[in-house]
């Protein structure tokens, strides 16, 4: 094989795996426990909470059979891929709450609303909530790439980013959950 040839399948197998990371896998019923254990003992503080199955996982040994230990890029971005899968199972229950309950149904008003989500006419409380989860979908994909920028070009990158997004999504869905409780 000449050596760009090489390259290219190399480059390849690693956005592969890159990809396969970042495929959302249903959380694993020990993740979702320990981060349900620590949110129990860390009721006053449940940020502490953030990087409680990512750590763990990048710090374990490899397997013999691991294609990619935990400690490599793509190791790392599944490691995130982990816990972001029980802080996005947590928005996805704390959003339905939401939909469902009084301010998912509650008419929201277009006089009634701060010029960056002016509306022409009345909608849905759920309709406002779908909205605002778009929006902080889109933020968090950018503000996390910007996190990565100064990495931009290296395999860190891939890192900061799945880390970054971790981080946001677990953070909103605390915020969720405290919205929901409110």
């Amino acid at each position: 094989m000449k050596p760009l040839a090489f390259v290219f399948v190399i480059a390849a197998a690693s956005s592969a795996a890159s990809s396969a990371a970042w495929a959302q896998e249903p959380p694993k019923a020990e993740d979702r426990a320990a981060i349900e254990t620590c949110l129990k003992r860390e009721a006053d503080r449940p940020e502490r909470c953030i990087g409680i199955v990512y750590q763990p996982c990048t710090d374990a040994p490899a397997e013999p059979n691991d294609a990619f230990p935990p400690g490599s890029t793509p190791g790392q971005e599944r490691c995130a891929a982990r816990e972001r899968a029980v802080w996005q199972a947590m928005i996805d229950a704390s959003l339905k709450a939401l939909r469902e309950g009084p301010a998912g149904q509650s008419p929201v008003q277009p006089y009634n609303r701060p010029p960056q989500t002016r509306l022409t006419h009345p909608v849905s409380g759920a309709t406002l909530i779908d909205d605002m989860e778009t929006a902080w979908e889109t933020w968090r994909a950018k503000a996390c790439d910007i996190e990565g920028l100064r990495y931009e070009g290296g395999t860190v990158a891939r890192t900061i980013y799945a880390t970054c997004s971790n981080r946001e999504t677990a953070r909103h869905a605390l915020w969720l959950k405290a919205v929901e409780n409110d």
